[in-house]
């Protein structure tokens, strides 16, 4: 169960700073992991009163494979996905 709830947050952080942070050339979004790992930290720590030391580690790791998942596939995704899914700030 802790292992869903991680997953949880985890995929809601990543969604939520991935819809922002589209750069101005269209290409591959930059994401602050470490902030967006500490702050996964936090909320889990939070919801379930325990300090776990590993996670941050862990969810840095785990975000830093899904974003070489991304570089590779990322030229061959269709603009309108793209689009779709991480939305300009400006």
């Amino acid at each position: 169960m802790y292992s869903r709830l991680r997953i949880i947050i985890s995929g809601a952080i990543v969604l939520m700073a991935t819809s922002a942070a589209l750069s101005k050339d269209s290409g591959l979004p930059q994401l602050d992991l470490q902030k967006q790992c500490r702050a996964n930290q936090n909320a889990t720590d939070a919801l379930t009163g325990t300090k776990n030391l590993n996670a941050f580690d862990l969810c840095v790791k785990s975000e830093q494979r899904a974003r070489e998942k991304l570089v590779a596939r990322w030229t061959t995704i269709p603009p309108l996905d793209k689009t779709s899914c991480i939305h300009s700030t400006d």
